[in-house]
């Protein structure tokens, strides 16, 4: 890609923190994968460094990876890693880029960086940068989805499967989203929605950074600068098994016993000094009452170029 190209995030070299933890690289491919990553970045011309890391290891690689003026920062790992890493990302004050490697992806496949690692960095070296909104839990920044009940018994649930199949994904992921709706258990919270107060009884809440469509998971745009509040409330075994199959299938919208809600910021009370919540996949205990803001355009990455979120960029 030429370098000259005005809408280009085009740099002298790619700087790739690797998650040598990350779905993919569990399954035991990790050089395979940076091999993948390295070919498709090269494919701009550009020089590519990949430093694959663990765990508290990942941030202290960002600020190395950040350090170099000419580099684009590209992370590659799941929609966790990507989460917690945010902060690191957005202080770099450029484009950043992200390949999804963990189970769903979610962020990285609304920026349009789908397909098998290699894939996705060749549409990240043909990308284009756009401005996107990052919502915020407690203060702490997240740019998907976060959710507590059914959501944070799967978050557990799911971390056992990863260690029990890490070959298997998608079928741990569908025995933890079972395991979770048979013992999830309904609860009563009581929410500010920007002023306006309101008691519910559900078995699953979900706060979303920008509106999912429902089929399957899906985002048409992330700079519409609001909250969605979604609320699961079946009423018996049959209901609860319905719409766990439902949310599986990405058909949830559809389902009599879903309530949705949008708003600018968003107060949970759920009674008690802690909660487990599962934000962007990764489970952490909150201090009650749980906050939810948005950041509007809060962070630039890189999105594919014949994606939605580009081609609404530009023709905003």
């Amino acid at each position: 890609m030429p370098a000259d190209d005005a809408d280009s995030p085009f740099r002298a070299r790619y700087r790739v923190v690797l998650n040598a933890k990350s779905g993919t690289t569990l399954a035991g491919h990790e050089s395979a994968v940076a091999q993948e990553i390295r070919s498709g970045l090269a494919s701009a011309g550009a020089d590519v460094h990949i430093e694959a890391v663990r765990g508290k290891q990942i941030a202290q690689a960002l600020e190395r990876a950040a350090a170099d003026p000419n580099a684009t920062v590209v992370l590659a790992g799941g929609d966790g890693t990507i989460s917690r890493a945010l902060p690191a990302l957005a202080r770099t004050k450029r484009a950043c880029g992200v390949l999804g490697l963990g189970t769903l992806n979610l962020f990285a496949r609304d920026l349009g960086m789908t397909g098998t690692p290699g894939e996705q960095a060749r549409k990240l070296a043909e990308g284009v940068p756009v401005a996107v909104d990052l919502a915020t839990i407690n203060g702490r920044p997240f740019h998907s989805i976060s959710g507590f009940g059914y959501f944070g018994l799967m978050a557990r649930e799911r971390e056992q499967m990863r260690e029990a199949l890490p070959r298997a994904r998608l079928l741990g992921f569908a025995l933890a989203a079972l395991r979770s709706a048979i013992r999830s258990h309904p609860f009563e919270v009581t929410m500010d929605l920007d002023g306006e107060t309101a008691t519910r009884t559900a078995y699953a809440i979900v706060v979303s950074n920008n509106r999912f469509d429902g089929t399957p998971w899906r985002r048409t745009t992330l700079t519409d600068g609001r909250l969605e509040v979604v609320m699961f409330g079946p009423r018996s075994w049959t209901d609860k098994i319905r719409m766990g199959w439902s949310i599986l299938r990405g058909k949830w919208r559809d389902d009599p016993d879903v309530e949705t809600a949008h708003a600018l910021s968003v107060s949970i009370d759920l009674g008690r000094p802690r909660v487990s919540v599962s934000t962007d996949g990764e489970l952490t205990r909150e201090r009650n009452p749980i906050a939810y803001a948005v950041r509007p355009l809060s962070l630039s990455v890189i999105a594919a170029r014949d994606g939605e979120l580009a081609l609404a960029n530009r023709s905003g």
